[in-house]
């Protein structure tokens, strides 16, 4: 019988790797990957973009709806001098208001619209292996 020696157990150690290092290693992507992997990233970006949005809307809903608890009776008041108008100066700051309050919806618009534009502008269509 022969003990194998701690010095023997290095050299078939060694030895594999060795042999492993000598040999090619098939490292090959698959056809189409990089489209696959692109595909669902994207998939997965459009989920988030969903579900941020519809967070959004309800912070925005919660929000219009203090103001509109808060400030409902005081607004509405006012809004009743304004129209007979008997009030000078807080007209101009709500028109003011208001004026900017449309420059914003518009910007908001017009950068929805263009990145839905750059969207499907960029969009890719999965390739079918």
């Amino acid at each position: 019988m022969t003990e194998r020696t701690h010095r023997d157990a290095d050299q078939e150690w060694n030895h594999l790797i060795t042999r492993a290092l000598r040999e090619p290693v098939d490292d090959a992507l698959p056809p189409g990957f990089a489209a696959t992997v692109a595909a669902r990233a994207d998939a997965a970006a459009q989920t988030l973009d969903r579900g941020e949005r519809l967070i959004q809307g309800a912070l925005f809903a919660c929000l219009a709806l203090v103001a509109l608890v808060g400030f409902g009776p005081d607004l509405v008041a006012l809004l009743r001098h304004i129209v007979i108008g008997t009030t000078g100066g807080p007209s101009a700051a709500i028109q003011w208001s208001g004026a900017i309050g449309v420059c914003l919806v518009l910007t908001l618009l017009v950068d929805m619209w263009t990145r839905r534009r750059h969207a499907a502008r960029h969009r890719v269509a999965p390739r079918s292996v």
